[in-house]
């Protein structure tokens, strides 16, 4: 698939081949709903939740999934604490906050039980705006 590096495409692979423990989610981004990449879920994982997915993703659903709401900030912030120098140094400081935030146990349990409690201040806020409730 076009716009994939080579480790990208080799952590999607890893994941299809582990497909009975996994359920793949992704927003409603026009480019995750493409024909290539709906074709390519649809072979390689026996459920995926987004737009026309296995499962329906929620319509007008903000911020409901950990890389939306936590992990891009806090990659964002951590790779700009310091000054970047040129693209390459980009591609490492992100890799690299990856790399640390993905071994990172309490993070991924923090933001794994937030989706929780985003999910109840959706149905309390009747399916509007909610983060003003968190």
């Amino acid at each position: 698939m076009e716009g994939f590096n080579e480790g990208s495409s080799d952590i999607l692979q890893t994941l299809a081949r582990q497909k009975r423990r996994i359920i793949w989610q992704q927003d409603v981004a026009p480019c995750h709903y493409a024909v290539v990449v709906r074709d390519f879920l649809n072979k390689n994982f026996n459920e995926w939740i987004g737009r026309r997915g296995t499962t329906e993703w929620p319509p007008r659903s903000p911020d409901l999934t950990p890389c939306d709401f936590s992990t891009c900030v806090v990659i964002k912030y951590r790779v700009y604490k310091t000054p970047i120098k040129n693209l390459i140094h980009l591609k490492k400081r992100i890799e690299e906050e990856f790399q640390i935030l993905s071994t990172g146990y309490s993070y991924l349990y923090n933001a794994t039980n937030a989706v929780k409690k985003r999910f109840g201040a959706v149905i309390e806020a009747g399916g509007h705006h909610f983060e003003h409730l968190l």
